[in-house]
């Protein structure tokens, strides 16, 4: 790479010419997104919500079907309420 030197306010800086510092930001060719294939991300369900529990509630159930059951219970519990 070519340096070349400017004074710059009494300070000497060195300045690199970099062949591509006129290139414009945007995409070059070679990277043609219209036929790129998107994937999905295999770490997301349409069918689980995540839930956040405390700590202290966190640490009575091992498991996330622990969890499950014990809402499910809960539910029942709350529709013999209701009827």
């Amino acid at each position: 790479m070519k340096t070349k030197t400017k004074i710059f306010k009494g300070n000497q800086i060195n300045i690199i010419n970099d062949p591509n510092q006129n290139q414009d930001d945007e995409l070059r060719d070679e990277y043609d997104l219209s036929s790129m294939k998107l994937k999905p991300n295999p770490f997301v369900s349409k069918n689980k919500v995540i839930i956040e529990l405390e700590p202290e509630v966190a640490r009575y159930f091992k498991t996330t079907k622990q969890v499950n059951d014990y809402l499910r219970n809960q539910i029942k519990q709350f529709q013999k309420v209701i009827l």
